[in-house]
């Protein structure tokens, strides 16, 4: 929710690659950080082409397999269109607090990788991170994509979420991959789904084609 988060949008897209891009009016989560101790944290991207109360988001953990979550959060204040909001855990290292909306000392933050975050809009389903009702073992995924000690970035062409809580989990079909303890995306996302953003993030898109 602060100013300097980036995010490449449509337009800018448009601009400097010539190409079309997809548009999105959803919410989903953007980044997951899976690493050593308790180095966790989920991101949220608002792709919904309007401001969101953060009122009508809440997040929900189903540790081990479990079909009824073990910790549900809200939040408050106003997710603007093109921004993100982060969740990190209290005792992570500073690269995550320093760029969270908010901290937990366990709760929602509290996963390791056999276990499903679910993310709700208004009380719907909006995006699902695992599969709720099933405990993989170790992981969902297949080395060197998994939901243990990676950090898992959204994909710039994923638009929306995955609205089923059931169907299989595969990572590396929507999901990039980086190693354990990488924070150095945390805080922004770049998509190809964004159709309008804030000033503030456009500008800092552009930087971020010259880096």
């Amino acid at each position: 929710m602060r100013s300097f988060k980036i995010v490449l949008t449509a337009s800018l897209l448009l601009a400097f690659a010539g190409t079309a891009a997809a548009q999105s009016t959803c919410l989903y989560f953007s980044e997951y950080i899976e690493g050593t101790g308790y180095n966790k944290a989920l991101e949220i991207y608002n792709a919904t082409e309007t401001d969101i109360d953060l009122s009508l988001v809440s997040v929900e953990l189903y540790p081990n397999g479990a079909s009824t979550p073990s910790a549900t959060v809200s939040f408050g204040g106003v997710l603007h269109n093109g921004d993100v909001f982060v969740i990190g855990h209290a005792m992570a290292y500073a690269a995550i607090t320093g760029q969270s909306d908010v901290l937990y000392n366990g709760s929602v933050v509290n996963f390791n990788g056999d276990d499903t975050v679910v993310l709700k809009l208004g009380g719907s389903i909006v995006d699902v991170i695992g599969q709720v009702g099933l405990d993989p073992g170790t992981a969902w995924g297949v080395n060197p994509c998994t939901t243990l000690d990676h950090t898992l970035v959204r994909a710039v062409d994923v638009c929306c979420g995955d609205t089923v809580t059931s169907d299989a989990f595969i990572p590396a079909a929507s999901w990039v991959c980086s190693a354990v303890d990488t924070f150095g995306f945390l805080g922004l996302h770049a998509s190809n789904c964004q159709a309008v953003a804030n000033d503030d993030a456009a500008w800092g898109a552009v930087k971020s084609m010259y880096r």
